[in-house]
């Protein structure tokens, strides 16, 4: 039939001075031509399309079969616009698929969940969620572990809610939303916007036990000892802050996808940056002048005896200074030999521009040769099912 269906050339014909061009006109245009068409001689019988098939219109060019669970089905792909939101209009979408189900015949039914991008992107909100508390937990738990003091754990605490709330705030007046990548932004960025609130807890901490031990006379005003304490450290701050800032500048100047990814992580870790440093120093003062209260006996006992963890890391770092100091041309060695490991370990690793994604959603794409039969693409289909 294929053979059939087309045009032939046969040259042309000279003919009292004239050329007559010469042509077969072979192609189909009905289904009756098809169904005339001859496919073989069988006992000097010809035999016909319409003898060995029934000729029919069928459907339109596809790109392949649909199934559900082994039935056939229908797929329909909706695309929504660059600037809508996925789950918004997701939810839209539910909504009227549900409306449209309740007029459908009882055999037709419609399943919206076999692959939905607003799943995706809600595990992922989900999953940095989860990130987030968890990194806010270690954070709570370490500052404990070397304070061993509540009330300044609780001070420095107190400012993750406070710059994570504000910089959600700054995020949504300056027009951006919270999606994975500036979330990712916050997660990063918790164990960063409680540095600047410990440095001047401690510093304050450690003045108002210094001054609680000075005979009565030589003592200072409590808010004077804040205000002083505060100032000491006040340029520190604002330097380890800026430093902070210049690494993530580059981000800025990245092109393309990349910077179009990157972007709004880094806008959001600098902006959660600035806003501690805001915190750090305005409102840590502030709660320290309420919720530290040191007596002269808890002074004493604190300025001359570290808690237990402290004391821990001192005795270990000092043998390893010792240790090191004694053999300095091993450790200067040993250093540049793992230098060197490294370099070539991280040679050899793969590189990709972003991580995988485990957010409990397969999909699987099969592509065949354009000559592959039908029947070959649904045994692939099956063996790919069963796996």
């Amino acid at each position: 039939l294929a053979q059939l269906n087309h045009n032939a050339s046969g040259g042309f014909l000279e003919q009292h001075g004239k050329q007559y061009l010469i042509s077969g006109k072979g192609r189909i245009h009905s289904i009756k031509e098809i169904e005339e068409a001859y496919i073989k001689m069988e006992h000097n019988v010809a035999v016909r399309i319409a003898d060995v098939a029934n000729v029919t219109i069928g459907a339109a060019t596809k790109l392949g079969d649909a199934s559900i669970n082994g039935k056939d089905a229908l797929t329909i792909t909706i695309l929504k616009q660059p600037g809508a939101n996925t789950l918004k209009l997701t939810a839209k979408i539910d909504k009227t698929i549900e409306e449209i189900a309740k007029n459908l015949p009882d055999d037709v039914h419609l399943n919206p969940n076999l692959f939905r991008q607003g799943n995706f992107i809600s595990q992922s909100i989900n999953n940095l969620n989860r990130v987030l508390l968890e990194g806010i937990f270690f954070v709570i738990l370490v500052l404990f572990l070397f304070l061993m003091e509540w009330r300044t754990t609780l001070i420095s605490v107190i400012t993750i809610p406070l710059s994570l709330l504000t910089s959600i705030l700054v995020l949504h007046v300056t027009g951006f939303s919270i999606n994975t990548m500036t979330l990712g932004g916050l997660a990063i960025a918790v164990g960063v916007l409680v540095d600047d609130a410990i440095v001047d807890v401690e510093n304050v901490y450690k003045r108002l036990r210094q001054n609680a031990i000075l005979p009565l006379s030589q003592q200072k005003d409590k808010l004077t000892i804040i205000y002083e304490a505060t100032f000491e450290v006040r340029s520190s701050i604002l330097n380890s802050s800026l430093i902070i800032i210049a690494s993530f500048i580059p981000l800025f100047f990245l092109t393309g996808i990349e910077g179009r990814l990157l972007q709004p992580l880094g806008i959001a870790f600098l902006i959660v940056v600035v806003t501690s440093l805001l915190v750090a120093v305005a409102i840590t003062p502030a709660l320290c002048s309420i919720l530290i209260k040191t007596s002269a006996q808890e002074a004493e006992t604190k300025t001359l005896k570290h808690n237990f963890v402290i004391r821990g890391l001192q005795f270990i770092y000092n043998k390893i200074l010792h240790s090191s100091l004694n053999a300095s041309y091993s450790v200067l060695i040993s250093a540049f030999i793992l230098l060197v490991i490294s370099i070539i370990a991280m040679s050899g690793l793969g590189r990709s521009f972003l991580p995988d994604f485990n957010e409990g959603s397969l999909t699987i794409s099969v592509v065949v040769p354009p000559e592959t039969s039908l029947t070959e693409t649904h045994k692939i289909g099956k063996q790919v099912e069963q796996k």
